[in-house]
């Protein structure tokens, strides 16, 4: 079994809707129910996944259309070697593929700070959280005493500002007590995503509960009347947007079951790290909306 981490880092604001809301907001996000953080679910990624691996297949082929590769990959009846071995990663009506893909967790979500523009936001719980999932030590004993006025940063110099003795953070209407610790592993794995481990700041598990749940971007639509001009009646809403530079990490395994050989499972890893540097992911693509920056964990340099 091969297992794979990635972060996605969002670029231009992402919407994967859930439909109506019941709520303000008339087209909400989808979020974890537990929690209520964003989430990105694993159908979206699987199936953004196996669009670009088609239109690669296609690409390097130079065979058929995009259509006739999906309609022949979904029913699995074509025995060309390209459609075989996208049946036994993605699976088809005939039976499951070889790629277990999980909903991407949210990892850093991007504040508005009075200094340094803004400030990735996390907390102990998302932290613990990511350690269980990946293995990677990040957490500190001293997150878990957070109160709510408080923050820990791992470096002063970017977000914080000094008052007499004393260092302060403000995140929109928040102003948290600083405390600066050094954490190695947090900063490297920041590194790694490739960004800036000075604008890192832990938050308590409740104010940021709070923040992903109030500081989403929204954006209200109208829709034009041809004849008249004007904005129809009733054609105003509202839709969410995860905002960028919100930062998900998302886990994958590819299951060697005997029908995926060694030399398959080479090339589709191969894939993965050369061809999915970015991907477009939920609604809106057409104006430029859900565009992420994929970083493999294993290949980004520090």
């Amino acid at each position: 079994m091969k297992e794979y981490l990635f972060f996605f880092r969002v670029i231009t604001p992402m919407h994967i809707g859930v439909g109506s809301g019941i709520g303000h907001i008339d087209l909400p996000i989808y979020r974890e129910v537990p929690t209520n953080f964003p989430a990105i679910p694993a159908s979206s990624i699987k199936g953004v996944l196996r669009q670009r691996w088609l239109e690669s297949t296609l690409k390097h082929s130079g065979k058929g259309s995009l259509k006739e590769y999906d309609e022949a990959l979904e029913k699995g009846e074509d025995e060309s070697p390209c459609v075989k071995l996208s049946s036994k990663i993605f699976g088809s009506q005939k039976g499951e593929g070889s790629l277990v893909v999980y909903d991407g967790r949210i990892l850093f979500f991007p504040v508005r700070s009075v200094k340094g523009i803004f400030a990735y936001v996390t907390c102990p719980y998302v932290l613990k959280r990511f350690e269980q999932d990946t293995n990677i030590a990040v957490t500190m004993s001293d997150y878990e005493n957070l109160k709510d006025g408080e923050t820990i940063v791992l470096n002063s110099e970017e977000i914080v500002y000094e008052k007499g003795d004393k260092l302060y953070l403000v995140l929109e209407e928040f102003a948290f007590s600083v405390c600066e610790r050094r954490n190695d592993q947090l900063w490297n794995l920041a590194k790694k995503i490739g960004i800036r481990p000075k604008r890192i700041a832990v938050v308590s598990d409740s104010v940021f509960s709070h923040m992903v749940e109030s500081y989403t971007e929204v954006q209200t639509h109208t829709k034009i009347d041809l004849t008249t001009g004007t904005v129809e009646e009733g054609a105003l809403w509202t839709e969410e947007y995860v905002p960028p530079e919100t930062i998900f990490y998302v886990k994958m395994q590819l299951l060697n079951s005997g029908q995926l050989p060694d030399c398959e499972e080479v090339k589709f890893s191969s894939w993965l790290s050369q061809e999915v540097k970015a991907l477009m992911i939920g609604g809106n693509t057409t104006t430029g909306k859900g565009l992420v920056e994929v970083v493999n964990y294993d290949e980004k340099a520090t």
